[in-house]
């Protein structure tokens, strides 16, 4: 499970992004911790993408309000990494 923060810990850790230029489906069914507990499928269509903060990490917003700051792990296969997590609302 990712760290949970304050939301302007989270944000001041995260500040910098830019928004997704990348294509996601490549991750489509990879598992993410969740700062709300849960363990999510990353979706495409589903999962929502805050930002992109350099080439491998993306903060995501589960539907419980959650940002989730993860690294992408792997190269022909991949894996997320929850490092850090807020309440955003």
């Amino acid at each position: 499970m990712p760290k949970v923060v304050s939301k302007d810990e989270f944000f001041k850790k995260t500040m910098g992004g830019v928004p997704l230029r990348r294509k996601m489906h490549v991750y489509e069914g990879i598992p993410y911790e969740c700062g709300c507990g849960e363990t999510h499928l990353f979706s495409p269509s589903q999962t929502r993408v805050f930002c992109e903060l350099g080439t491998r990490s993306f903060v995501f917003r589960c539907r419980n309000e959650y940002v989730t700051l993860i690294k992408v792990k792997g190269f022909s296969s991949y894996k997320f990494i929850s490092l850090l997590s807020a309440k955003n609302g």
